[in-house]
């Protein structure tokens, strides 16, 4: 059916890639930006930093009943370097987490941005360097052309040895396979992947057998119904006045 003229799109979700592959939609789409969703994305991946930095799984998934002796000193929090790939609403909110606890946060994102506390990088040369040098690799990009497959090959070759990836964004910002050939190879210590190409993820798919990847069925960061509702409200008074809703897709951009 025919929307009104003048009529804009509100999406329920922080990712439109797949509803800005639609044609038919001539409006102007509006992303989901909401405080809670953001809050709770920061809380998730933040979390998951802190599982792997203190190594529970060791513990808290142990097979036998041996008394487990600790030989070495773990890292604090101000020698972890963790490199998050998008600096968009939800990768500022977790950056800002994470370094209120310590850690060197730097950030990529496709231009660069000026952020208190957080070092941040662009291009192909930024990207290189916060590839290299991480300890660990949050995936909170929004996918399009040029984001598709970012974790591939080429660029587990630059990563330290052991790194763990965490994807919040987009199960399309991986190549699969390279995923799978890092953690055997020991370029990847561990993933923790709640997104996934395929949702939800087949029973099949070689990740579920994998002993070194945690997969949650995407549940980082779901839709709020009350604090959702509440910036869609925001974004319409907005528009009665005059002034650019907050979250307009650039269709161009992808997102």
């Amino acid at each position: 059916s025919e929307f009104p003229e003048n009529s804009y799109i509100f999406s329920t979700y922080a990712g439109v890639e797949k509803t800005l592959l639609n044609k038919t939609i001539k409006q102007p789409l509006v992303r989901l930006i909401d405080s809670e969703m953001t809050e709770c994305m920061a809380e998730w991946c933040t979390a998951h930093i802190m599982r792997y930095h203190l190594d529970i799984d060791k513990f808290i998934k142990r097979k036998s009943k041996e008394w487990l002796s600790i030989t070495k000193e773990r890292p604090l929090a101000y020698q972890v370097s963790i490199g998050i790939l998008g600096l968009g609403v939800l990768g500022q909110a977790t950056a800002s987490k994470l370094g209120k606890l310590g850690f060197k946060v730097r950030g990529w994102s496709r231009s660069e941005k000026k952020l208190s506390g957080v070092i941040s990088l662009s291009g192909e040369k930024g990207l290189n360097e916060i590839l290299k040098s991480s300890d660990y690799i949050i995936l909170l990009l929004p996918l399009t052309n040029k984001t598709r497959e970012i974790i591939n090959k080429r660029s587990i070759k630059l990563l330290k040895n052991g790194v763990k990836l965490i994807n919040a964004g987009r199960g399309g910002l991986i190549e699969e396979a390279s995923i799978i050939n890092g953690l055997d190879n020991g370029k990847l210590s561990a993933c923790t992947l709640d997104v996934f190409n395929q949702e939800p993820l087949p029973s099949s798919h070689p990740f579920w057998n994998h002993e070194k990847i945690t997969i949650t069925p995407h549940i980082s960061a779901p839709t709020r119904l009350r604090s959702s509702v509440k910036s869609i409200i925001e974004n319409i008074k907005r528009l009665q006045k005059g002034k650019t809703p907050i979250g307009l897709a650039d269709k161009q951009r992808s997102y």
